[in-house]
């Protein structure tokens, strides 16, 4: 039966909906009160997450460990050095020393990592009761995290896809982050054994349904169960969808999510349904690719991927600078924003020092000072104006223009957040697209983004956050499965630092140039050019293949800008 349940593919449905004036969503506030009662266990297991990680990184501490920390300070105050340098000199004047300072300790940050990876095995073992006893304690405060949030009345479809989405996030995206509630959030059906269309679309199904057809009209209404009656009688949201693509026979519904979102001051709802398909019939032998994935700043826009086929043809995947430029956009946006709340938020502290003030006052006052969320500030001004203070004039007409700001660009920002990262996924997918229709088998390196999360410059994160290169893997990997093609899993080890003419071998400052020439032949080759070559060339050396048929996951597995392998263990 296992073998039987593997052998599927997953597929996500998504269908957008036709605005309120058109016909409003039923059951909204319901939704709302399921929203925010997901978001409260989200955070509590945030909580909980960041305690595990604290407990196991005391648990594992070492002296090479200390080792480690003390270099990563050495390199932080290095390159601080280096910034000062320049910025005094108006210039990116060359800094010898301290470059030549800089490649020491990554060289011995590398070496020490390389270490804990290779005995993270053993010390796991010598430290196995604490750790079982620690991941024991966890799972307890899960499971009593659980079941407060169903006795506040959390329906069990919201709960359980919360805690999936808190394990995917711990094993994928790093660490967890609090979320603030602003009317948006997503509340899930789970269909307990799976459901055919039939049975949901024009149906009479327990916990998903879809109005028939109506002549003339393009939407029609979803609903999607999200609680139950004391009597266990069904309790729905209904939101208007364009029903714009049919579910096919063959598939099994197995969850529907129904999402709420405000973007430039807009309310926007959205529809997703999970179903599973039989096997893709596997595509015939035939050409093979390879993808290098990273991130990587050109002059003009950054490259996500480098592809190398087995006929010779190779090019990249590039977000075009006049992409890059709106990115920059909604930083600047939100750089505003931050700004605006440190001129602004000092002054707010400040006025309400001398004042006695009541006990809801001080609750939702509490550390002020300390708070960095523009949304909860522009929330307790939105209260205080049902709540005013004697004297408050001056100072409140301040702190309302400032809202009044602010609601304005982060709609703003907000808005061109939503079609750039649209935007960016549709020339992903165009590109998985014509992958999957030309090649039998693609390969694509065994790489962990979480290794260098952490050792990235917070200016390279940036890119990286405005390309995701974790994206562009799903979509090809999507795209393959849903195409019967195999995908390929190599080692990615010396990918960039083996010269593909001559497999000579060297470290070098691999930001300093896209260009590298080799020490031992003098080939002269791109770097991704190069380690999209040898991936292609290292395709029968397999560390595993993703089933065509297997419902996965994507993966979040992707190579920083310097090619850097430091790890950090989780």
């Amino acid at each position: 039966m296992k073998r039987q349940a593997e052998n599927v593919r997953s597929m996500v449905y998504q269908y957008g909906t036709v605005p309120a004036r058109v016909a409003p969503v039923e059951g909204e506030e319901l939704a709302l009160s399921q929203m925010r009662l997901a978001q409260r266990l989200w955070n509590v297991l945030v909580t909980i997450e960041r305690a595990r990680v604290a407990g196991y990184r005391s648990i594992m501490r070492d002296e090479v460990q200390e080792q480690i920390d003390a270099l990563r300070e050495r390199k932080d105050a290095t390159w601080q050095e280096i910034k000062a340098t320049r910025q005094k000199a108006r210039a990116k004047v060359a800094t010898p020393g301290l470059d030549a300072e800089m490649m020491r300790i990554k060289t011995a940050l590398r070496l020490l990592v390389e270490h804990k990876q290779s005995t993270k095995q053993q010390r796991h073992d010598a430290r196995r009761e604490q750790l079982n006893a620690l991941a024991e304690r966890a799972n307890q405060r899960i499971k009593r995290a659980r079941q407060a949030a169903a006795s506040m009345g959390l329906f069990w479809g919201t709960y359980n896809a919360v805690i999936q989405s808190a394990d995917a996030g711990r094993k994928h995206a790093g660490e967890l982050r609090y979320q603030g509630f602003r009317g948006e959030g997503t509340v899930t059906a789970q269909v307990m054994g799976g459901a055919t269309p039939e049975q949901c679309v024009a149906g009479g199904h327990p916990f998903f349904q879809v109005a028939p057809a109506t002549p003339g009209q393009k939407w029609r209404y979803a609903r999607v169960r999200i609680g139950s009656t004391s009597e266990r009688q069904p309790l729905w949201v209904a939101i208007p969808v364009v029903y714009h693509r049919e579910i096919p026979a063959e598939a099994r519904i197995k969850s529907v999510s129904a999402t709420r979102r405000i973007l430039a001051g807009k309310v926007r709802w959205s529809l997703n349904v999970t179903v599973t398909l039989p096997p893709a019939e596997p595509r015939p032998a035939g050409q093979m690719v390879a993808i290098d994935i990273g991130w990587r700043l050109l002059p003009d826009g950054v490259r996500v991927a480098y592809w190398q086929d087995g006929t010779g043809n190779h090019s990249e995947v590039r977000i075009a600078d006049s992409d890059i430029a709106q990115f920059r956009k909604i930083s600047d946006l939100r750089s505003i924003c931050d700004r605006a709340r440190e001129e602004f938020l000092p002054s707010l502290v400040e006025w309400l020092k001398p004042y006695e003030l009541d006990e809801e006052w001080t609750h939702r006052a509490r550390a002020l000072a300390q708070w960095r969320s523009n949304d909860r500030i522009a929330a307790l001004i939105r209260w205080w104006a049902d709540h005013r203070l004697s004297g408050d004039a001056e100072i409140y007409q301040t702190a309302v223009e400032w809202r009044r700001q602010y609601l304005h660009l982060a709609n703003w920002w907000r808005n061109q957040q939503e079609q750039m990262t649209l935007r960016v996924r549709e020339q992903y997918r165009r590109f998985a697209a014509g992958i999957a229709s030309q090649f039998a088998t693609v390969i694509v390196e065994d790489f962990d983004l979480r290794q260098v999360t952490e050792t990235t410059e917070k200016a390279v994160g940036t890119y990286r956050q405005m390309v995701s290169p974790s994206l562009f893997r799903a979509a090809v990997i999507n795209a393959c499965k849903r195409e019967g093609v195999e995908i390929r899993i190599v080692s990615g080890a010396y990918s960039t630092g083996a010269c593909h003419n001559c497999q000579h071998i060297e470290v070098w400052d691999q930001a300093a140039s896209i260009l590298h020439r080799c020490g031992a032949c003098g080939a002269l080759w791109d770097q991704d050019h190069n380690a999209a070559i040898n991936l292609l060339a290292s395709g029968g050396v397999v560390l595993w293949r993703i089933n065509l048929v297997a419902a996965i996951g994507p993966l979040s597995q992707d190579r920083s800008q310097t090619g850097g392998k430091e790890a950090v263990e989780s």
